[in-house]
Order: C-alpha cells, then sequence, then structure tokens
C-alpha cells in the first residue's frame, strides 16, 4: 500500500524546517545550574576569600565589568553557581549577587566561583553574596582596574 503525499506551502515549510533542524543541533556543554530542573539545594555552602573588583581596562571589548570570586565548600554531586541580582534599589553603589547550590556532578571539595555583571555604578562600597536569602560574604574593598 503505498503512503499517502502530504502537500504543504513554502509558508509551512519554512516554519517547520527551523523546528526540525534545531531539535538535532547540539550547542556545547550545558551550563550546570542554567534552566536545571533539579531543586535547589536547601543548606547555603560554606564559603571564603571573596572579593570583587571592577575590570574598566581599555580595548576593542569595552564593557566595564564587575566581577566577584570565592570559593564554596561544595559536597560531591553538588554545582554551584554566582549569579548576578543586581544593584541595591536604594544605593546602587551596593550590588549583590545570590549563590545557587543544586545537585550537578560536582567532584566536592572547595571549589572556585566567579560571576560576573554588566558596571552600573561608577564605584561601588560594596558587593554582597546571598545564598538562601542570608548574606554569606561581605566585600567592601571593591576597586577599579584601568
Amino acid at each position: 500500500m503505498p503512503l499517502p503525499t502530504l502537500r504543504l506551502s513554502a509558508t509551512a515549510l519554512a516554519a517547520i524546517l527551523p523546528l526540525a533542524a534545531g531539535a538535532c543541533a547540539s550547542y556545547g556543554d550545558p551550563d550546570p545550574i542554567a534552566d536545571d530542573p533539579d531543586p535547589i539545594v536547601a543548606e547555603c555552602p560554606d564559603t571564603r576569600g571573596f572579593q570583587a573588583f571592577v575590570n574598566a581596562m581599555p580595548g576593542p571589548n569595552d564593557n566595564p565589568t564587575l566581577i566577584v570570586t570565592g570559593e564554596a565548600w561544595l559536597e560531591q554531586g553538588i554545582d554551584a553557581a554566582l549569579r548576578p541580582v543586581g544593584p541595591n534599589t536604594e544605593d546602587p553603589a551596593r550590588y549583590r549577587f545570590d549563590l545557587e547550590a543544586r545537585a550537578g556532578s560536582g567532584i566536592g571539595g572547595w571549589t572556585a566561583l566567579r560571576g560576573e555583571a554588566s558596571r552600573v555604578a561608577q564605584s561601588y562600597d560594596e558587593v554582597y553574596v546571598t545564598c538562601g536569602g542570608a548574606v554569606v560574604a561581605r566585600v567592601t574593598d571593591v576597586e577599579t582596574a584601568y
């Protein structure tokens, strides 16, 4: 028995082809935190050594960036990331990052973290990191590198 012939208009075909091609595309290693259906870990990890600075070095991609780095003690099977939340609404010279820890494939131990945000203030008096709504780190010595 022959298969029926399906006729599609050029408009319908143009709408379907990108969907089919996208379903087969590979975009490299996924971010271990982004769009992760696993729940956020109940307990926030221990942290240490947080620093923050503004990278305002001139160059072809002249885009000053606020960078915060530190470490978190993660159990095996946990991934973590620093997500920029934004400036304090009452004081834009105070900027907040959120530490998110989720089930993943981490090997455990002290793990380096780095978060970046487009600069929104000329200088910063404080950068703070929260986890589960509580402040886990404060950086008050925020320098700008030119």
